[in-house]
């Protein structure tokens, strides 16, 4: 009984030893495989200047204005090498007109057009392709005009500290609708959340 046993011990044995040596012969690997994804970014740089060649930068002081003057003032936006194709916004906040209503105009470029009637948001005329080297868009204005009729004695103290702020934004033009109408529809209403309160120029 003990010799029978073992016999059957050592069958098994054997047998274990087979099945493991039949799968270590049909397992098999392959390489990992790598997909590498690149997210890039957009970064954006908005200047000023006090000529269209862009050659003199806009002071940093106070200008000195007066009914009727007409003020160089250029500002541009420029999207950095290698930024994702994007749609550009940017913000022109009159506070000028705001303290005295039509106090000055602005030669705002058809390049910018405003996203909604009445809005001082303005989107610029094209898509901005992905490129090797940084692109200066259109000038977004190149004057500010003081209206001589609408500025007087008797409220130019209320201009003293006003100012006109500009703010660009971009976002990115692939991946949020299937057409080129939904894809800026949905750039235009991140521009709108971004700047939170539009105003009018």
């Amino acid at each position: 009984m003990k010799k029978i046993l073992t016999i059957g011990a050592t069958v098994m044995i054997i047998a274990a030893l087979a099945i493991g040596s039949t799968l270590a012969f049909l397992t098999g690997k392959t390489d990992a495989l790598e997909n590498k994804f690149l997210f890039d970014g957009i970064t954006l740089e908005l200047n000023e200047y006090k000529d269209t060649g862009h050659q003199e930068a806009y002071p940093e002081d106070p200008q000195v204005v007066y009914p009727g003057a007409v003020v160089d003032k250029v500002p541009v936006i420029t999207v950095d090498k290698g930024s994702l194709d994007c749609y550009v916004y940017v913000q022109i906040e009159n506070g000028l007109n705001t303290a005295v209503d039509g106090a000055t105009t602005l030669d705002i470029s058809k390049d910018w057009t405003p996203i909604k009637k009445g809005y001082d948001i303005y989107r610029y005329k094209e898509v901005v392709q992905k490129a090797d080297t940084a692109q200066k868009l259109t000038d977004i204005f190149t004057k500010v005009t003081v209206n001589g009729e609408k500025v007087t004695m008797e409220n130019i103290a209320k201009l003293q500290d006003s100012q006109i702020t500009i703010q660009g934004f971009a976002h990115q033009a692939n991946g949020t609708g299937d057409t080129e109408a939904e894809r800026q529809a949905f750039a235009d209403q991140a521009a709108l959340t971004y700047f939170a309160t539009p105003v009018n120029p």
